[in-house]
């Protein structure tokens, strides 16, 4: 049995039978990056100390991936030992080689740039022009904000963040 999530931008999802997340490409832009996802998803997990999901390509054509779901709800009030967790994994996520990262599937610094420019230009011609007044106004300065380059390079920990046991 499966649940269709219908609400993905680059994919479609759907629970099957309760236990797994299967995902299909939206567009034919995205199969390769969801490709890269597996391949770098598959790599980190180990690496962590919380679960994360390790997709399997479960079919080529089209591309259907799929991983356990991972059961869990939003956070709403946080505790030392929850900020001990997620400061653990963030520093190990923030360990982790970036050349290895990038052999594993990772955009590099310059690529991933050009994803984000790419995106917000697509945002941009095909999401403000649903929006009605104020939203489209409010959406196009979001927009605009929005910096066409990160400031801080994948796979790098900011200088200003330090996670101290």
């Amino acid at each position: 049995m499966e649940q269709l999530i219908d609400s993905g931008w680059d994919s479609r999802a759907w629970i099957v039978d309760g236990t797994w997340l299967d995902r299909e490409p939206r567009r034919p832009e995205v199969t390769d990056r969801l490709r890269a996802e597996v391949s770098l998803l598959t790599w980190l997990a180990p690496q962590l100390p919380l679960p994360v999901p390790q997709p399997t390509i479960v079919q080529d054509e089209p591309l259907r991936v799929r991983h356990r779901v991972l059961v869990g709800e939003p956070l709403a009030d946080g505790s030392p030992t929850i900020g001990t967790a997620l400061g653990a994994f963030l520093s190990a996520l923030h360990t982790v080689s970036p050349a290895e990262a990038t052999r594993q599937g990772a955009l590099d610094t310059a690529a991933a740039e050009q994803q984000l420019s790419r995106e917000i230009d697509r945002m941009r011609r095909e999401v403000l022009p649903l929006l009605d007044g104020d939203a489209a106004v409010a959406g196009a300065r979001l927009l605009d904000g929005l910096p066409r380059r990160r400031r801080v390079r994948p796979w790098r920990m900011p200088t200003w963040v330090r996670i101290t046991s």
